[in-house]
């Protein structure tokens, strides 16, 4: 990909001498770049245009094209596709080219639209070139490059930096140009996506991982292409990738056989996806700018501890209300920095965390406080709130600021100078000695915690057995295979039985009776009270189906039972009395794979919407770290004095994401309930949808 953005040649398609049209526009952005490449202007009817001669078309190109940019009519790209392709095979070149369709009336036009992209791509794909688009803003390299250029019909940015822009959006990316300078830092490299008909983030985030001018990368979607690879990759990407996506509200997709399916919508699965990696998933655009702007320079934290250091009591307040939610936490002021910071601040200031330097703070008292913190804590996160008042010397302050973080290095030291045009020149000197600042608070301890999550994400490499033997699977691919054969959408009590004696999953006891002369019985083997429940495979929620009743202590409530439902697809179960209920069940999401949901259970489990997500495979250890996401977790540690044994749940559900990685066919499952004892965890109903064919 490394033609794509430092080509040898480029070939505008397209190019034209009206300043009205984007063939005009991208030519002269291109040349006002300052690239020193070849560049091929391509149009029929005009010789010149901006002081290039043109050419007629690019079978008047004897050189190989390393990046062509189309911005003429959809109807008219096939055509030159076919040219280029033919040109490179009279020039010989085997390697891959570029195109960058910036022209639209493709897919997101309609079926039409649709078919002639699905062509282009084709066509394109048969000579080996690569396109990016349709329907796009284009490609920048705005790195220090012999090839650099601006290839797009976006302004030229006035700032570049060592975070790249990737966007599915290319109106946005103005925006997001613009609001990165307003910050005081720039891109590397920016790249729209357009219909992603060949190029998705996938390849840019491959290829932006290994590219030396890029630090961290910046990713706007609205969608995946795909899930299972871009989870693999952002797993072992080694440079944060910040990502904003939108679609968050939209309403989730139902799966009418799965409880875990309704649970589990579209969003749901991709940010339980994306926090199982070194992804950083942020939700709005401002914290998307905020935390580009703190990678931009800081990388890494050694701790979670904030010292804040103000003139202004009432936003230090306001720092300790933004930490509410987050990770981070005040670091505690130790008595050697008090007694430091009392020699050097008024009796009326205050030397507790926040640190009150009062408001006529003037810029040696600030050099004085901020020096002290920084002797002790070499390596805080320091956030510096000045606000102007008559005696603050807001240029003098900042130029202090900018010292001590060239002093301390490892210290991460974040101004947050609030004040209008009255600090204006302030936030020039950060932005001109590459120093993050912030407008507020809040907006800068967002940031900040996202950069501690990325600092101490850790990837557990444990993994915990558990072996079934040859015999066994076998038994259950031959029960699995039947009921597929049969047509069945879930699996059948005899299958699930099965699974769940092989894979240690503790059903309660049961009993199955094919004679009412039996069920006199009944509660001599099973105890009292009992359940009674149909697992008739036709039946998806029992408690509407009137197939599912508890607490029965006597021959006729069976029998009533048994006027709704059939004897055979009846089992009577021992009924767990005093536990706590809990939901487990798998999905497979048709872009990411098999996803986890572990919450609330019981037969109000979607509307406590208590739930956690995250992807598969799972250790025991991290089904633990999944509840822990969860509210009912918090009763599982000896409640009011109600011991349960938890550690039974984590391995059961560790258990059945065992079962799922082995057998595919099985689509969802649901455990729900599961109760927990304080002798175990029973798995009280299990259902397994399966694969159709």
């Amino acid at each position: 990909m490394q033609r794509l953005f430092c080509p040898r040649s480029i070939a505008v398609i397209g190019s034209s001498g009206n300043v009205k049209k984007l063939g005009h526009i991208v030519s002269k952005n291109i040349i006002e770049s300052g690239y020193r490449g070849n560049l091929f202007l391509i149009n029929p009817t005009t010789s010149n245009i901006l002081g290039y001669s043109t050419k007629e078309s690019v079978s008047k190109i004897t050189e190989v094209i390393d990046l062509s940019i189309f911005v003429i009519p959809s109807n008219s790209v096939l055509k030159v596709i076919e040219e280029l392709g033919e040109q490179k095979k009279v020039n010989n070149v085997t390697e891959t080219t570029y195109a960058v369709i910036i022209s639209a009336g493709f897919k997101e036009t309609g079926q039409a639209g649709s078919e002639l992209e699905t062509e282009l791509l084709e066509l394109a794909s048969s000579y080996n070139i690569k396109v990016v688009g349709p329907n796009c803003l284009g490609v920048m390299n705005l790195a220090k490059d012999k090839y650099a250029f601006n290839g797009s019909f976006g302004f030229l940015p006035a700032l570049s930096g060592n975070i790249s822009l990737v966007s599915q959006s290319g109106a946005l990316i103005s925006v997001m140009i613009e609001q990165a300078q307003s910050l005081g830092f720039g891109f590397n490299k920016i790249i729209s996506l357009g219909n992603k008909g060949d190029i998705n983030e996938n390849d840019l985030v491959t290829y932006l991982n290994t590219d030396d001018s890029t630090e961290v990368i910046a990713l706007y979607l609205e969608s995946f292409e795909n899930g299972k690879d871009f989870y693999n990759l952002l797993k072992n990407t080694t440079k944060p990738v910040v990502i904003l996506k939108s679609g968050r509200s939209q309403i989730a997709k139902k799966a009418a056989s799965s409880h875990t399916g309704s649970i589990a919508g579209d969003q749901r699965v991709s940010e339980a996806f994306l926090d199982s990696t070194l992804a950083v998933d942020v939700y709005t655009l401002d914290e998307f700018f905020d935390t580009l702007n703190i990678f931009r320079r800081y990388q890494n934290l050694d701790d979670n501890k904030v010292v804040v250091c103000t003139n202004a009591g009432g936003l230090g307040v306001i720092a300790l209300d933004g930490l509410s939610g987050l990770d981070l936490d005040l670091q505690e002021i130790i008595q050697e920095l008090k007694t430091d910071l009392s020699s050097s601040q008024p009796d009326a200031a205050g030397i507790n965390n926040p640190i009150d330097i009062l408001g006529d703070a003037d810029a040696d008292r600030y050099d004085k406080a901020l020096s002290s913190i920084l002797k002790t804590y070499p390596k805080a996160s320091l956030l510096i709130i000045l606000t102007p008042q008559v005696s603050t010397q807001v240029d003098n302050t900042a130029e202090v600021v900018c010292q001590l973080s060239l002093k301390y290095p490892k210290a991460t030291i974040l101004p947050i100078f609030i004040g209008g045009e009255m600090v204006k020149s302030a936030l020039q000197k950060f932005e001109d000695d590459n120093l993050p600042y912030f407008s507020s608070p809040e907006r800068c301890l967002r940031a900040l915690n996202n950069l501690w999550w990325f600092s101490n994400y850790m990837k557990s490499s444990a993994h915990n057995s558990l072996t079934i033997n040859s015999s066994e699977f076998e038994t259950i691919t031959k029960e699995i295979d039947r009921n597929i054969l049969a047509n069945s959408r879930i699996l059948n009590f005899q299958a699930v039985s099965t699974i769940a004696k092989v894979y240690d999953l503790n059903l309660p006891r049961y009993i199955n009776l094919t004679n009412k002369d039996d069920l006199k019985n009944i509660f001599n083997v099973l105890g009292t009270p009992i359940v009674a429940k149909s697992v008739s495979a036709d039946i998806l929620h029992r408690t509407e189906k009137r197939a599912v009743v508890t607490d029965i202590t006597n021959i006729q409530q069976i029998e009533e039972f048994l006027k709704n439902n059939h004897l055979q697809d009846t089992i009577f179960q021992e009924s767990i009395q005093k536990g706590v209920e809990v939901f487990a069940g798998i999905q497979l999401d048709e872009n990411f794979g098999q996803v986890l949901v572990v919450g609330s259970g019981g037969i109000y489990a979607e509307i406590m919407d208590d739930f956690a997500l995250a992807p598969l495979p799972k250790t025991v250890d991290q089904v633990r770290e999944v509840f822990a996401k969860t509210k009912i977790s918090k009763v599982f540690n000896n409640y009011r004095n109600v011991p349960l044994n938890s550690d039974s749940l984590y391995q059961s559900v560790f258990n059945l994401c065992k079962f799922s990685s082995q057998f595919p066919q099985i689509t969802s499952i649901d455990a729900n309930p599961i109760i927990v004892t304080k002798s175990t965890a029973y798995v009280v109903d299990l259902k397994m949808s399966l694969i159709q064919v």
